[in-house]
């Protein structure tokens, strides 16, 4: 982990609508963050799935790019 994310993760004590939560279950599934995630990830997918193998970083890149553009910004957590 980059150091400035660990500054920035430090001291959360509640996540946002737009975080990601990693974890198992329901209260991760049902995050709206997560959910945003999906719906992002599903989006990507044909695209992912037709591109060569050199290019798939660049969509896994952009994935992440829009979740941290959210407002508020979202963080994977």
């Amino acid at each position: 982990m980059v150091q400035w994310e660990e500054q920035a993760l430090s001291g959360i004590t509640k996540p946002h609508e737009n975080d990601v939560l990693m974890g198992r279950g329901n209260g991760a599934k049902d995050h709206k963050g997560n959910q945003q995630f999906r719906a992002i990830v599903d989006r990507s997918l044909p695209g992912y799935v037709e591109c060569p193998k050199q290019q798939r970083k660049q969509y896994a890149e952009g994935i992440i790019v829009k979740i941290r553009q959210l407002d508020p910004p979202g963080r994977f957590l």
